[in-house]
């Protein structure tokens, strides 16, 4: 069974922002490879990397085509030579830089010359302090000494942007793309610092003074991840420090509060909690001016391969342990709670345990526990039923783990996953409560009930 997406009844309505032709070219002088490896984010919302390879022509010469509707920044990596490259929709940039000699900073004409020479030098000045440096000063220092740390080297940053000639050229976006790669960087890493050594409840109000004076709101600078790193923490750091709750429509508006509420809506798709939000997702798909926002909630939406409540359960040939077809229709008549899972993963085997004593609270004759196993080894699936003395004859297997048609059809891509299928076969909660969740149990008892 395929499923027909209510987002395909929006796209005939939804305001689509074009696309627009963007070119990155130029020249590698001594490359030591015949490709360029190219990542960015495809959006902010998803943080899904996208990867292409662009080949070197025997010349040195390359070419990078690109449709952009948001400014983007690229990672490109030519053997061991890294650069940053910022682009802006439209924007036809050449760079030149040598693959064998990386102390040599690249060379950029045309669109955006100036944003990416600005880039380069700054991150040559600045490239011994790497992620792993600023970890291992969080473990190392104490909240005050790592704050002077930070401080300082965010002075530094700000030092070379200062010194940089020719800064009165850069575009709105791009302005406020940098003051976030120092001032929203500095406060993310303060954030990081505080979530690894420091609990909110004890007193780290003056920790967070470093809050004051923030530039809480930029939408110019959403196409920095270091911006959108930091709103994301800011209302719940603030709710926390003050004890009143407020939503993010208290401290955000325009784009930043629906690049907020997109994200938001990913993580409940993520969760499995779409069937709860429907209504919200589609009210977002229908209303959100930011194609790039949409399209990540509605990308997410599909790849969820959500089950509507009152359709019937996709039908699926699965085996047991002596090898025998068994099909989820045998079970008609039966509430069914399916549970999907695997060896390898220890929150569904902790959770097994607490299955166990909510199959017996119940019939056999009335509910059936269907454990689904996505073990890609078949053997690892007999061993852990052999090691934990389980009920073997409740216990099915998929074979091809998560490309196995069960795991397609119910849209599967996470362990563990519950569904609860009535006695008429059909989808009662996709997901379905834990069994860890006394609502589990109530659900379950409102089926035979209703049943009845």
């Amino acid at each position: 069974m395929r499923k027909v997406f209510i987002f395909a009844l929006l796209f005939a309505t939804s305001q689509i922002q074009a696309k627009v032709s963007t070119l990155v070219q130029g020249t590698v002088t001594n490359p030591q490879v015949r490709t360029l490896d190219l990542t960015f984010y495809a959006d902010l919302v998803s943080l899904k990397n996208v990867y292409l390879s662009v080949p070197i022509s025997t010349a040195g010469t390359f070419t990078i085509p690109l449709y952009l509707e948001e400014p983007k920044t690229l990672t490109i990596r030519c053997g061991d030579r890294t650069e940053q490259v910022y682009l802006e929709p439209g924007n036809r940039l050449e760079m030149f830089f040598d693959g064998l000699d990386a102390t040599i900073p690249a060379l950029y004409l045309g669109d955006g010359a100036i944003h990416n020479d600005y880039l380069s030098k700054a991150n040559h000045q600045l490239q011994k302090y790497t992620d792993t440096d600023i970890n291992n000063q969080i473990q190392a220092l104490t909240s005050s000494e790592f704050k002077i740390w930070i401080d300082e080297l965010r002075i530094k940053k700000q030092m070379v942007h200062d010194a940089y000639p020719y800064k009165a050229a850069f575009s709105p976006q791009f302005k406020a793309y940098t003051q976030a790669d120092i001032q929203h960087w500095w406060a993310v890493q303060l954030v990081k610092y505080a979530k690894t050594r420091i609990h909110l409840e004890q007193d780290a109000t003056q920790f967070f003074t470093f809050l004051n004076g923030m530039t809480v709101q930029d939408d110019d600078a959403l196409c920095n991840v270091n911006y959108a790193n930091f709103i994301k923490e800011y209302t719940n750091i603030q709710n926390r420090l003050t004890r009143i709750w407020r939503g993010t429509d208290y401290y955000f508006s325009g784009k930043s509060l629906t690049y907020l509420k997109a994200v938001n809506l990913h993580q409940l798709i993520g969760n499995k909690q779409h069937n709860t939000y429907q209504n919200d997702i589609v009210r977002f798909v229908r209303e959100c001016p930011y194609n790039e926002y949409r399209a990540a909630i509605e990308e997410a939406y599909a790849d969820a391969g959500q089950l509507h409540s009152g359709e019937y359960a996709p039908e699926a040939q699965l085996l047991d342990v002596d090898n025998y077809i068994i099909r989820l229709s045998n079970f008609r008549g039966k509430v069914v709670y399916l549970d999907f899972w695997a060896s390898w993963c220890v929150v569904c085997r902790h959770e097994m345990d607490y299955s166990k004593q909510l199959d017996a609270q119940f019939d056999d004759n009335e509910v059936v526990f269907l454990y689904v196993s996505l073990d890609e080894d078949r053997e690892k699936w007999v061993r852990a039923l052999n090691g934990k003395q389980i009920d073997r004859s409740k216990h099915l297997y998929a074979r091809g783990g998560f490309d196995s048609e069960i795991a397609k059809e119910y849209g599967v891509k996470a362990l563990p996953a519950y569904f609860l299928i009535d006695q008429n076969g059909k989808i009662v909660q996709s997901p379905a409560q834990r069994p860890t969740k006394p609502q589990a149990a109530e659900d379950i008892r409102a089926l035979l009930t209703n049943y009845r």
